[in-house]
């Protein structure tokens, strides 16, 4: 490709690690300072640059420009689903990247198109999030007008530190965990020497805990069918007594 072309969006944000909803694209997105308008070839999608200054680094390998991080996760919020950008997003409020500067970076854009779902992106991002599974249950919870959770919120109890739980609700007592698979299957996330069925019960017990302690009312479970289904999560959620509401308008994937 032409030296002057920048790696960017979906290109950029695997390059970069950022986790990524399914499959990246097959095609290569890249950012053209020429262009006013879009491109698409076989495998390079061209993306308007004219007018706009980039924030490039260099890749070690081949010495090519991609978009730094922040231009990375703006540009994929714009262009994206909420499922897809508001992972990305929290890795990089983690890797410290502020809130305020996703915000005058947005402002800075001309686009019109997708700045909306951006915004509503960059308000759902949350650096506390345990993984991306938790990133796109957070996306549905709040399409399903649930209340705002508090993240990775600590219990103890007399016999001590009982855990973190990924989603809490103070005002209704409730406990929400995302069970993705691997927190069963993957045997580099449980301690070594335990099986499936040790982390199973390991589960059970800290559940029980979580039940007894007297600022929970209730525990619910949820998992990737629910954060994919939205009237699966609202019964889920009815379940445990949390509320949802009625959108009067929908939430941009």
């Amino acid at each position: 490709m032409d030296g002057r072309l920048v790696v960017s969006h979906a290109s950029a944000a695997a390059l970069h690690g950022l986790p990524w909803r399914g499959e990246f694209p097959d095609v290569v997105e890249v950012i053209d300072p020429r262009r006013t308008t879009s491109q698409a070839l076989t495998h390079v999608r061209k993306r308007p640059g004219r007018g706009r200054t980039l924030l490039t680094q260099v890749m070690v390998a081949n010495g090519r420009a991609l978009t730094d991080l922040l231009t990375t996760v703006v540009d994929v919020a714009i262009s994206y689903e909420l499922r897809i950008s508001v992972p990305a997003l929290d890795v990089a409020l983690r890797c410290g990247v502020t809130p305020r500067a996703f915000r005058l970076e947005l402002a800075s854009r001309e686009a019109v198109h997708g700045k909306h779902r951006a915004q509503v992106a960059i308000e759902l991002a949350d650096a506390a999030s345990g993984s991306p599974g938790e990133s796109v249950a957070r996306v549905a919870l709040d399409e399903v007008g649930a209340p705002r959770p508090v993240l990775q919120q600590e219990f103890r109890d007399a016999a001590g530190f009982i855990g973190r739980v990924d989603f809490w609700f103070p005002e209704h007592g409730v406990v929400l965990e995302f069970d993705g698979r691997s927190k069963y299957t993957d045997p580099a996330l449980r301690p070594a020497g335990t099986s499936s069925a040790d982390v199973v019960v390991a589960e059970k017990r800290r559940e029980d805990r979580l039940r007894r302690h007297p600022d929970v009312r209730s525990v619910g479970r949820s998992g990737w069918d629910e954060a994919n289904d939205a009237e699966a999560l609202r019964g889920v959620l009815l379940a445990a007594g949390l509320p949802t509401t009625t959108r009067t308008f929908h939430r941009l994937r």
